[in-house]
């Protein structure tokens, strides 16, 4: 497994095509066992997620399970949550109290987007248009859409997960339970959590319920009821909770997560292979079209950003709402002012740096494949753009440049695993590879760049 970490990446269900037509519970149980299926990944999988194991695909899993292998942390935002979303609206003119009611995105003339916005009817009109809500309302906004891209969200599903929030008199200590199938009841997650005066938040207990609970919510019109569905079960955890609750929230989110069903990873494929070949000016993004992960929404409208500039429909020099190059949100091509010119991400997953050589000889410095970094032999220029004499000091430039390149795709020389260097005579590379020890291949032969003495290219991964 840890060898899928090169062929599958974590933000995309369709990178691992092998398992989408198998559902979750055939996988884990065939390639790990039963007692892993009913002991681990269902417990998690149903309390944090509400999937059912065996009406999901192996996708999800199999995509991103490789690269939890030997990790022991999880990463958060440092502001929380809510600061991905002041991030991403900084620059941008936002529209509250606003309901899109349709779109409409013809071959010639302006996009049309009628809104409803204070209880007012309004048409907006722009050159393109991406549409980033859940699946389930792209045919209600978008009447135009293909026959075959209709039938294709018609499919999307989301899941509905009900949790119940009790506030309680009294502190309590941490605690979390995730049950398995066998453990009865209607709750799949427990939690204790404590109360902190300095912030000012009460002792809590929250539960969140099972896929079948679930339903019964949805079907039995109880989404505003949910803490009579796990009342029983919440007295059995917490003998006192008659005494000790204040009040209940119930919290009961339509759509949550996308649920990648068996085969749903191909038809996204097919999807976006027909998104990438028109030539319209509407373009989707959501979860949906990725991953089930914060990260997945974000790869997606990252996609998104890279449509609209491969489109010309994003330039800071344009853009009122956007103050200098430095603060756009995505990296827009601009013109090459000299040999050393800013590295910037180009459309089809290349990263340039401006360089005269690459338009003469048809290269990109770097090509990203998923999560491979294929780097372009370089040379070490100095500040100049001539090579220095010391083939030392050529290999540090090189790395230099290399590592500069890879950061535009936030990786670096740290990620390495592998390492050809094409050499005239003896250099120095230990310095920066000592702790890192990709596999190295050096070859002696003549560079045809008058006065380059060594060549490097690199192989690195971001799979970690």
């Amino acid at each position: 497994m840890p060898a899928a970490r090169f062929a599958t990446n974590p933000d995309d269900a369709t990178s691992a095509p092998a398992a989408n037509g198998e559902t979750l519970a055939a996988h884990v149980t065939r390639h790990l066992s039963r007692r892993v299926l009913e002991r681990m990944v269902n417990p998690v999988f149903r309390g944090t997620r509400s999937w059912d194991a065996g009406a999901t695909s192996a996708a999800f899993f199999a995509a991103t399970k490789p690269h939890m292998i030997g990790r022991s942390t999880v990463h958060v935002l440092k502001g929380g949550m809510n600061s991905l979303a002041a991030a991403l609206s900084r620059d941008l003119v936002l529209m509250l109290n606003t309901r899109a009611l349709r779109i409409e995105a013809p071959a010639s003339g302006p996009c049309r987007v009628e809104v409803e916005r204070d209880g007012q009817g309004e048409t907006l009109e722009a050159d393109r248009v991406v549409c980033a809500v859940e699946g389930g309302h792209a045919n209600a906004l978008v009447p135009g859409l293909a026959p075959e891209d209709r039938d294709f969200m018609a499919r999307v599903r989301y899941n509905p997960p009900g949790m119940v929030h009790v506030r309680l008199n009294r502190q309590v200590a941490a605690r979390m339970n995730f049950f398995t199938d066998r453990a009865g009841g209607a709750i799949a997650t427990y939690q204790k959590i404590p109360g902190n005066e300095a912030q000012g938040s009460h002792p809590l207990l929250y539960a969140q319920l099972i896929p079948e609970a679930n339903r019964r919510a949805r079907d039995e019109g109880m989404t505003d009821r949910i803490h009579e569905i796990v009342a029983k079960d919440l007295r059995r955890l917490y003998p006192t909770l008659d005494a000790d609750r204040v009040d209940d929230h119930n919290q009961w989110v339509a759509c949550m997560l996308p649920e990648f069903y068996p085969g749903c990873a191909a038809e996204v494929r097919r999807f976006l292979d027909r998104q990438a070949a028109s030539r319209g000016r509407l373009h989707f993004c959501c979860d949906y079209l990725a991953q089930a992960l914060v990260t997945g929404a974000a790869a997606s409208g990252k996609a998104a950003a890279g449509w609209l500039v491969a489109q010309g429909g994003i330039d800071h020099r344009r853009n009122p709402c956007v103050r200098s190059r430095k603060d756009c949100p995505v990296a827009c091509p601009a013109p090459v002012d000299s040999f050393r010119a800013e590295y910037v991400i180009m459309p089809g997953s290349g990263i340039r740096n401006g360089a005269p050589s690459e338009d003469f000889a048809g290269y990109a410095k770097a090509v990203i494949d998923g999560m491979t970094i294929h780097v372009s032999g370089t040379l070490g220029q100095g500040e100049d753009g001539q090579p220095p004499d010391d083939a030392g000091q050529k290999a540090r430039n090189a790395l230099a440049s290399i590592d500069k390149a890879l950061k535009q795709a936030e990786s670096g020389l740290t990620d390495a695993v592998a390492c050809r260097v094409y050499i005239t005579d003896a250099a120095w590379l230990g310095e920066v590879f000592r702790d890192i020890r990709p596999t190295n291949t050096m070859l002696i032969c003549q560079i045809p760049t008058q006065g380059a003495k060594v060549e490097i290219e690199i192989t690195v991964s971001r799979a970690g």
